[in-house]
């Protein structure tokens, strides 16, 4: 049975374990400012129904600041880390139509550290993941809940992915040892056929 793909892009052998997003905390922060105009517009619609040139701004001010908040929840939700046992993907989601794909091997991930911003993320125990690559770029995972436990997670996966690369590339060494080997082997009985035929037994 083909397996289900969660992500554009995800390969047939790739499982994925694990999908993070932004802490919710932080959604509520960019949520404020427009809910609160849109309580305020509400409001004076209500005051002022009859008055049609107030009652029309007010309707301005609601729809611009509802597009907003739609916004700013779309956002929210369209961005999210996609972690398999392959890689780390970062999607960030930039406008309504504009996506962007960061990613990393977890084979080629040297250093991780967190970064807790302010009294927010200290209270609501939220921050930044940075790994480091081998080739000297950084990704990081912004605003994720809990971000001690995830740079646990990927430690140990980045971990677990390079021990199964080394033994997977020692035991291709021996096949290749035993290989020559065998052609060795071959080749010696070759020479000793080869041998017997040029002296035939008297």
């Amino acid at each position: 049975m083909e397996q289900k793909k969660i992500f554009k892009g995800q390969s047939d052998n790739e499982k994925v374990l694990y999908v993070w997003g932004r802490h919710f905390i932080t959604l509520v922060v960019e949520e404020v400012v427009p809910c609160i105009f849109i309580a305020v517009s509400l409001a004076v619609m209500v005051a002022f129904f009859y008055e049609y040139y107030i009652f029309l701004g007010a309707f301005a001010f609601f729809l611009f600041f509802s597009v907003w908040a739609f916004y700013a929840y779309f956002v929210w939700v369209r961005d999210r880390y996609i972690v398999t046992d392959h890689r780390i993907i970062d999607y960030d989601q930039w406008g309504i139509f504009k996506r962007s794909l960061r990613e990393a091997p977890l084979d080629k991930v040297q250093d991780i550290t967190i970064n807790v911003h302010g009294f927010l993320g200290t209270i609501f125990h939220y921050g930044d993941v940075v790994l480091q690559t081998a080739s000297e770029t950084s990704l990081i995972l912004e605003e994720v809940p809990a971000p001690e436990k995830i740079q646990r997670i990927l430690s140990d996966l980045s971990k677990a992915n390079n021990q199964q690369r080394n033994t997977a590339t020692s035991n291709d060494v021996l096949a290749q040892i035993a290989e020559l080997v065998n052609k060795a082997n071959q080749l010696k009985e070759q020479v000793a056929q080869d041998e017997g035929n040029k002296n035939p037994a008297l």
